[in-house]
């Protein structure tokens, strides 16, 4: 096959769609080194408004003020809401889209943002380019109404669920192609029982303490401090791990109060933004994270069972609905409630190993080089 231009366009509300473009990006270009792969940020510079709108606006309805979410996601479902939303996003988007397929002699479009699809088919047929637009829909269950919004794209989505809610919304089945979820390269299998242990002396972990991870993606896992302090309460006889990412205030925090509890701060460490999750991911026993779809996914192809403190409204609720459909995880949000969770599953290994027994029976895999495959074969 001839070489291939292709742009992955994104925009950067949470990092699902970025790290999917990144990741489907990487496996193209490892797999096929004949093509030439540019990712593209939807948001053309300088627009800081509306930077500040949609990414730290968006960050701010999920986890600053989680009550207005609900409203705003149910509100963009109305049809006549979501033109008006399309029609500003085109508003602002529209050259800088344009500018960058004329740069980059764009062969083929990727869009991993349910914003940008209609745009881009628009941009397309103003500048009369017959070029195969993708559209990878990174929400695996709970898929919201934007992104069959422009009907009949090429699709790559992640369930069974996601199709059939395609199709009820007058899609064509034969534009929908069901892969397991993308996710990073290394999860692709776990580490070796000898490899946790000389990962547990690399990062100083107790050899014969059950480890317990607490991490919810690049901001943290809210409520971490109370669950410590609850765990505490309890004794519980487990060693703790806790990845804050990018939340600066809550690792400080939480090294705050563990100075205040030398007792409790022996069993904890601390890590801010790291790039080892996946080692971490493998030394636990029991994972606590947010409803992330990559994350539950990564947590359970490692054959971990998660458990579920909090997640987004709407878009998260299929992947909390998965966990507990197959008795694979559970979801706990009070602090308390989780703690006993956590001291039951120490204390009773057999539900522990039967929900890990039943991960094993999924056969869950990595889709990534499937996406892959399909991106560089489509027409």
């Amino acid at each position: 096959m001839a070489k291939q231009k292709i742009l992955y366009f994104y925009f950067k509300t949470g990092g699902g769609h970025f790290f999917s473009a990144k990741a489907l990006a990487k496996a193209v270009e490892t797999a096929y080194p004949e093509a030439e792969n540019v990712l593209v940020d939807g948001l053309p510079p300088g627009k800081s408004f509306w930077r500040t709108v949609m990414e730290d606006g968006y960050r701010f309805a999920v986890q600053d003020w989680p009550f207005l979410w609900p409203m705003l996601y149910n509100i963009s479902k109305l049809h006549l809401i979501r033109t008006f939303q399309l029609f500003n996003i085109q508003n602002v988007c529209q050259r800088h889209i344009e500018e960058e397929i004329t740069k980059h002699q764009a062969t083929k479009i990727v869009v991993l943002h349910f914003l940008l699809v209609r745009p881009i088919m628009n941009v397309l047929k103003k500048m009369k380019l017959n070029i195969p637009v993708l559209e990878v829909v990174t929400d695996p269950f709970t898929v919201h109404p934007f992104w069959w919004h422009h009907k009949n794209v090429k699709a790559a989505v992640f369930s069974e669920r996601a199709k059939n809610d395609a199709i009820k919304y007058g899609w064509k089945p034969e534009y929908l192609t069901v892969f397991p979820i993308m996710l990073r390269p290394e999860f692709a299998g776990s580490l070796s029982p000898q490899q946790i242990v000389d990962k547990k002396k690399t990062y100083d972990v107790p050899m014969n303490t059950p480890i317990i991870l607490l991490a919810g993606g690049g901001d943290g896992l809210p409520n971490s401090d109370r669950l410590l302090l609850e765990c505490e309460k309890l004794n519980l006889p487990a060693y703790f791990l806790v990845v804050t990412g990018k939340n600066e205030v809550q690792k400080k925090n939480l090294e705050k109060m563990l100075e205040n509890r030398p007792d409790l701060k022996k069993r904890v460490k601390v890590f801010g933004f790291i790039d080892f999750m996946f080692d971490l991911m493998n030394l636990a026993d029991i994972i606590v994270t947010k409803g992330g779809p990559a994350t539950i996914m990564e947590i359970l192809l490692i054959g971990k069972p998660p458990l579920v403190m909090n997640y987004i409204y709407g878009q998260e609720q299929g992947n909390v609905d998965f966990l507990l459909e197959h008795k694979i995880g559970d979801y706990i949000s009070n602090p308390k409630k989780l703690a006993h969770k956590l001291r039951d599953l120490l204390l009773n290994p057999s539900e522990l190993n039967a929900m890990r027994k039943r991960i094993q029976a999924l056969h869950l895999s990595n889709g990534t080089k499937a996406v892959a495959e399909w991106v560089w074969k489509s027409t």
